[in-house]
């Protein structure tokens, strides 16, 4: 996660907790180890550009709770799964990872995963 040294930004970024709460270094190359039917090249997962973070937070004033009265957590995963799912159909994506999780997919192991799951 970057080098306090040679890339600041990225270094701080994630000692910050901007990448998740239990983001750890090297979490890409571990989900690597995990997943052998990965599609993808181990060279060219590890050569990615750019990554997109979906994040969903709420705004607090002092007279509303953290957590809305009407919070549905299902709903939510639900609905940042269909953010990932429509990411994951643009042609320069190359899979989907989640590096609290340390979870490595392809765009159809994650189509299949979803749908297993809405059983």
């Amino acid at each position: 996660m970057g080098d306090a040294k040679d890339d600041i930004g990225l270094f701080s970024t994630w000692s910050m907790g901007f990448f998740g709460p239990f983001v750890f270094s090297n979490s890409l190359e571990r989900a690597l180890l995990f997943n052998s039917e990965l599609n993808l090249p181990k060279e060219q997962i590890l050569q990615h550009q750019a990554f997109i973070r979906i994040l969903m937070t709420y705004v607090q004033t002092k007279d509303d709770p953290i957590i809305p009265d009407n919070y549905d957590p299902f709903k939510e995963l639900t609905y940042m799964n269909k953010i990932a799912r429509k990411l994951l159909e643009h042609p320069e994506s190359l899979c989907y990872f989640n590096p609290n999780g340390e979870v490595l997919l392809s765009k159809e192991q994650f189509n299949d995963k979803l749908l297993h799951f809405q059983k």
